[in-house]
C-alpha cells in the first residue's frame, strides 16, 4: 500500500506518545492528546558561519562541530486538521562563534529542518529577541513555539536533518551586523520524535498482499482509516473475515492503520471473488481475493476382486457436507464406472463400501469431491 504524503499546512509536526498522554475512560485508556516530550543531542559535524548572508555572504568560519540538545513538546495523537502547539528548545550557540559583541537590537532566527521516513520535510522557525549578545560566551537560543496542523492520517517519524541560525544586531558603533550559522544536512537521521495523526472522516481501506490463496494459507492484510473513535490503549482491533468467516484480528495503530498476517479459514468458500472484510465497530472496508480449496485425502486398498466390495475412506472434508465418489477404470468387458455418496463426519471423514458388480478388471481410479468445500482427493487400485 503506498504512503500518500500531501502538503503540510504548518511548519512542524512531531511528538512521542507516552502513557501520560492517555486518560482512562470506561475501562480503556482513551487519548486526550496531552503534550508529550522527547530530547536528544543532535551531532552536527560540519557547520560554518557567514557574514552579510544577504550581501557579500562571506564565509568567516567553517568546519565547526555543534551538538545542541533539542527538546520537542507536542500533543499526540491528534485528529487530522486539528491545530495544536509544538514547542522546540534548541540549546545554545557555541561560545566565540560570533566574532564581535552586539550591543543593541539583537535578534536570533533559528530554523530547524526535520525529515520523516516518508520524505516529508518540516521546518520550524521563529524570531527571538535577545537585546544584546556577548560574542565570547555561549548564547542560549531559547524556545520556539509554532502552531501545527497536519492534514493526513499517518505515523510521522521525524529526525533532525539541518539547522540554521540567523543573527542580527548592532555593534557598539550602531552599525547593523548580520551573520548566518549553517550546518550541513544529516543524511538519514535517526528518528527523534513521532506523532500520530488520525482521521475519523476518511474512507476505510483494506488490501491483501496477493490475488489468490488456498484455504489454510497465511496472507498479509493491511489497511488504514479504521478507527471509529479517538485512539485507545490497549488499541482497537480490526476483525478480518474471509468469505464471511473470521480469520483473525489485528491491532489498529493510533493513525487508524493496521497490518499483519491472518490464515485463510480452512473452509472459507472457494471462488474467484471472495470478500475479505476488515471491521472495527461501524467502520469497515472490503476487498476481494480468489480462494482455492485445500486438498482432501482419499484412500482405497491396493486391490479388490470383481463382484466384491471395495472400502474407500476420505478425510479433510467439511463436517456434515455431502461427498460424492466416482470410481472409473478397467479394460475389456464389464462395468467401468460406479458412483456413491456419503456424509462427512464431525471430524470431516467418510467411509464408503462400494460393491464392484461385474467390474472390468484392470487399473481403477477413485475420486471424492465435497459438495460445499469443493475439496477433492484421488487414489488408485486394481480390480483382479
Amino acid at each position: 500500500m503506498s504512503r500518500l504524503r500531501p502538503s503540510v499546512t504548518t511548519r512542524l509536526g512531531l511528538a512521542v506518545l507516552t502513557l501520560s498522554s492517555l486518560t482512562a475512560v470506561g475501562g480503556a485508556l482513551t487519548s486526550s492528546a496531552q503534550a508529550a516530550t522527547a530530547s536528544a543531542t543532535v551531532p552536527f559535524t560540519d557547520c560554518e558561519l557567514r557574514e552579510e548572508p544577504f550581501g557579500a555572504n562571506t564565509r568567516i568560519k567553517d568546519n565547526i562541530a555543534w551538538s545542541p540538545t533539542m527538546t520537542f513538546t507536542m500533543p499526540t495523537p491528534i485528529a487530522a486538521g486539528t491545530t495544536v502547539t509544538a514547542e522546540l528548545t534548541i540549546g545554545a550557540l557555541p561560545a566565540g562563534l560570533i566574532p564581535i559583541d552586539l550591543a543593541t537590537d539583537t535578534t536570533l532566527y533559528p530554523e530547524v529542518e526535520l525529515v520523516d521516513a516518508g520524505g516529508l520535510n518540516l521546518l520550524l522557525g521563529q524570531t527571538i529577541t535577545i537585546g544584546s549578545l556577548d560574542g565570547s560566551a555561549a548564547q542560549p537560543i531559547g524556545e520556539i513555539e509554532n502552531d501545527v496542523s497536519l492534514g493526513f492520517a499517518d505515523i510521522y517519524d521525524y529526525g533532525v536533518s539541518t539547522a540554521e541560525v540567523f543573527v542580527s544586531g548592532r555593534d557598539s558603533g550602531g552599525d547593523l551586523r548580520e551573520y548566518k550559522f549553517i550546518c550541513d544536512r544529516i543524511v538519514n537521521p535517526p528518528t527523534l520524535l513521532s506523532v500520530a495523526v488520525y482521521d475519523l472522516t476518511a474512507t476505510p481501506e483494506v488490501t491483501v498482499d496477493r490475488g489468490s490463496a488456498r484455504q489454510g494459507a497465511s496472507v498479509r492484510v493491511s489497511g488504514r482509516h479504521l478507527l471509529a473513535a479517538a485512539p485507545t490503549e490497549p488499541p482497537a482491533r480490526a476483525t478480518i473475515s474471509v468469505g464471511g468467516i473470521v480469520a483473525g484480528t489485528l491491532p489498529i495503530d493510533q493513525s487508524g492503520a493496521f497490518a499483519g498476517n491472518v490464515v485463510v479459514p480452512a473452509f472459507a468458500p472457494p471462488g474467484s471473488s471472495v470478500v475479505v472484510r476488515a471491521a472495527n465497530g461501524p467502520k469497515a472496508a472490503t476487498t476481494r481475493i480468489q480462494v482455492t480449496a485445500a486438498p482432501a485425502t482419499v484412500a482405497a486398498p491396493p486391490s479388490a476382486k470383481a463382484g466384491r466390495k471395495v472400502t474407500v475412506t476420505g478425510a479433510r472434508f467439511k463436517p456434515g457436507e455431502r461427498v460424492a465418489l466416482v470410481l472409473t477404470g478397467g479394460r475389456g468387458t464389464g462395468t467401468k464406472r460406479f458412483t456413491a455418496a456419503a456424509t462427512a463426519s464431525a471430524t470431516g471423514t467418510v467411509r464408503v463400501a462400494v460393491k464392484l458388480r461385474k467390474a472390468a478388471k484392470g487399473a481403477w481410479r477413485v475420486t471424492a469431491v465435497g459438495a460445499a468445500s469443493k475439496r477433492s482427493g484421488t487414489d488408485r487400485f486394481r480390480v483382479r
